[in-house]
């Protein structure tokens, strides 16, 4: 990882638009703004370079055929926590698996093509691993909100 950059006014003005519309033209943001277009590039290089900004594709899966998700808790040893968290993180189905604090030692959020699915990763890739004493599965029924501007930037 690299170290951490400091944001300004202009740098959250920048993220706010691309949250908003990532493939906005950097004429654009630099016009919204008040700024030089060269002044965006300079800017998006630095976050770039410094992984506070990366580029991805986001895709609804459950308007490409994926029909089930949940959140997995486990609670295990705490030597085997780690372990499993990085074991589940290289699995595609996982989008979300990391360390908790209070009664569960972990949690992952798995979205799957069929609820039949759910079952067999955690009886594959949990239940099976040493130290696991207790694995607890939530389907959601409906999803509210599934956000992806994890932080909006006001001033």
């Amino acid at each position: 990882m690299s170290e951490r950059v400091e944001i300004d006014a202009t740098d959250k003005a920048i993220l706010n638009l691309l949250q908003e519309d990532g493939r906005m033209p950097m004429r654009e943001i630099a016009r919204q703004i008040g700024v030089a277009e060269g002044t965006i590039r300079q800017r998006l290089r630095k976050l770039q370079a410094s992984d506070a900004l990366r580029f991805n594709l986001v895709v609804d899966p459950f308007e490409i055929g994926f029909v089930a998700s949940a959140y997995i808790r486990v609670r295990c040893d705490a030597g085997a926590a780690p372990r499993l968290a990085a074991g589940l993180a290289t699995l595609d189905e996982v989008v979300f698996s990391g360390l908790t604090a209070g009664e569960w030692n972990l949690v992952a959020f798995v979205v799957v093509e069929t609820r039949e699915r759910i079952n067999s990763l955690v009886e594959t890739h949990i239940r099976s691993v040493p130290g696991v004493r207790y694995v607890d599965i939530r389907e959601p029924l409906d999803i509210a909100a599934h956000r992806f501007d994890i932080a909006r930037f006001i001033e």
